[in-house]
């Protein structure tokens, strides 16, 4: 897959789902990136004996299902991946809400997940959809 193909082409032909498409695309590719990225350096301290498994496997995983949602996002199913980046980050916030309460530098990310999800979903659906995130997130906690 051409990374400039990818961000460039749009399925859509309305302005806004085109423009929403092509936002997606590229949260998808720079999140890929930066997971290959991170397991290719995984990869190498782990032959080191640096890194533990657990570690490279995270990571690993990562990469493998943002390449499946850029794939999924080139057929055409752009709506249905977009959520996978905000859900990449809304598990390490829960895991920071769980361990550093309330007061935790990582409910920054909280905000971070609602303007993606509102970027990539819109302000009609956003409504519905970060407030099953928040209220998962209260549970969580």
């Amino acid at each position: 897959m051409n990374p400039f193909k990818f961000i460039s082409t749009v399925n859509e032909v309305e302005p806004e789902a085109a423009r929403r498409e092509y936002i997606t695309r590229n949260i998808l590719l720079i999140t890929f990136v930066g997971a290959s990225f991170f397991t290719l350096i995984s990869v190498i301290f782990y032959l080191l004996g640096k890194m533990p498994l657990d570690t490279l496997i995270l990571y690993l995983v990562v990469s493998i299902i943002l390449a499946a949602a850029m794939f999924l996002a080139e057929a055409g199913y752009w709506r249905a991946v977009g959520i996978i980046p905000p859900l990449l980050m809304y598990f390490p916030a829960v895991n920071a809400n769980d361990i550093g309460g309330i007061d935790a530098p990582g409910n920054f990310m909280y905000a971070l997940l609602i303007i993606f999800v509102a970027i990539i979903y819109g302000h009609c659906q956003d409504d519905l959809l970060n407030g099953n995130l928040q209220y998962c997130a209260w549970l969580s906690s």
